[in-house]
């Protein structure tokens, strides 16, 4: 089913900019929508040096307004995985903030505890060092079609990592 796209001023969605700075082509192995449309076709690989995005709308399949929140996880070239996580909640005349949270784990994923930590840990801005790597992320603050600007690099050469 292809993602639909805003039709109106009022919508709320979140446009999600996803850069690989790092090497060779990563690829999207999981994904979770805790709030809004739950069919977005999230980009499935991001090529060395590429920037892709998407739309994710803050709709329900029923066609009610929820906000949205998601998360995704991209495996990088050794293994390691890529954390991506994003908070636009819908507030009827409330100003919420917008909050990402990303991280680079060895372990197996699991989306209880992101999303615990999306909500804990989560800001409008967050950079992870780990394992060779710097993951970036940022979201616009108080607006409900904020962008989300996400990027993974390598610190060293692939060899050199542990």
């Amino acid at each position: 089913m292809a993602s639909p796209t805003p039709t109106s001023n009022n919508e709320t969605y979140t446009v999600g900019k996803l850069s690989n700075l790092a090497e060779p082509t990563i690829s999207l192995k999981g994904n979770h929508v805790w709030k809004g449309f739950k069919h977005t076709d999230f980009p499935q690989n991001i090529g060395t040096g590429d920037e892709v995005d998407f739309t994710h709308l803050g709709k329900s399949e029923d066609n009610q307004t929820e906000g949205s929140e998601g998360c995704l996880v991209y495996e990088l070239p050794d293994g390691k995985k890529w954390i991506v996580a994003w908070s636009n909640p819908f507030e009827f005349y409330k100003r919420t903030e917008n909050k990402v949270y990303t991280d680079i784990v060895q372990q197996p994923i699991h989306m209880n505890e992101i999303q615990a930590a999306l909500y804990s840990q989560g800001k409008q801005s967050m950079d992870k060092y780990l394992f060779g790597y710097h993951a970036h992320v940022d979201i616009d603050e108080y607006t409900n079609t904020p962008t989300m600007r996400a990027s993974i690099e390598a610190l060293v050469a692939r060899s050199m990592r542990v």
